[in-house]
């Protein structure tokens, strides 16, 4: 056995004197150095600059992922109302609908209604009874409905 100490991995090794007195040279020298205001604003506005060009870095990387995601869910969206029937027919006559509709309310209310009814977890049959209904729908009923 050896007389050495050998500091484990997580403990801390007192810095000597002169280890001490060197850090305490360099920090005075560093708040020396930078104490006059010219030389205080310049190494300010590079830092400034430095963490503004990381972040806008950032930002940039994340809404460009974002909007990757986005675009995949649109896309897989997309595809399945293409293969729902059911979203098809009601969408059509929505469309025909607004064709031929002068007031903007009906024609919001008809173009949130097929959303809806593409994004529903309804039954097919439930669904198609939606789709018949909206396709029947007049103006004085959907009063009716919004009182």
């Amino acid at each position: 056995m050896s007389d050495e100490i050998t500091p484990s991995r997580n403990s801390t090794v007192p810095m000597g004197a002169g280890a001490q007195v060197l850090q305490k040279v360099g920090v005075i020298g560093a708040k020396a150095a930078l104490s006059t205001i010219p030389w205080a604003a310049l190494v300010f506005d590079f830092g400034q600059a430095a963490i503004d060009y990381g972040n806008a870095r950032l930002t940039d990387r994340l809404l460009g992922a974002l909007g990757e995601r986005i675009d995949r869910m649109e896309a897989q969206t997309r595809e399945r109302l293409k293969a729902d029937e059911v979203y098809q027919l009601s969408a059509q006559a929505a469309i025909r609908r607004m064709l031929t509709e002068t007031n903007p309310r009906m024609a919001d209310a008809l173009a949130r209604a097929v959303l809806e009814l593409g994004t529903s977890t309804l039954l097919p049959a439930e669904r198609l009874e939606i789709a018949r209904a909206l396709d029947a729908l007049t103006e004085p009923s959907l009063h009716l409905l919004q009182t």
